[in-house]
């Protein structure tokens, strides 16, 4: 197998640092909590936990049961969240 040339090492170096220095602001937003919004917006999102709560309750959002939560010590952590005003509501059997 022989070794790559020198044109095509220049090639490959130029492609992959102009990915990189277009995919690193993406990734730094990403990790910092901005999301792109349904109307093509930045937007930034957070996450809620709620704290003290059996891990047989329901949460739910605006009338709507969230499966996606994550379960943390008598706990619910939801992230994601886009900046809006929320009905929270917890539901369990005998309360």
């Amino acid at each position: 197998m022989q070794p790559l040339s020198d044109k095509k090492r220049r090639w490959y170096f130029y492609i992959f640092l102009i990915l990189f220095v277009v995919l690193l602001p993406i990734v730094v937003l990403y990790v910092q909590g901005y999301r792109l919004s349904k109307d093509f917006k930045i937007v930034r999102v957070g996450g809620m936990y709620i704290g003290g709560v059996d891990s047989e309750a329901k949460v739910f959002f605006d009338d709507v049961l969230q499966t996606d939560v994550k379960k943390i010590k008598r706990g619910f952590f939801i992230e994601n969240l886009y900046p809006a005003k929320y009905l929270v509501t917890i539901k369990q059997e005998g309360f």
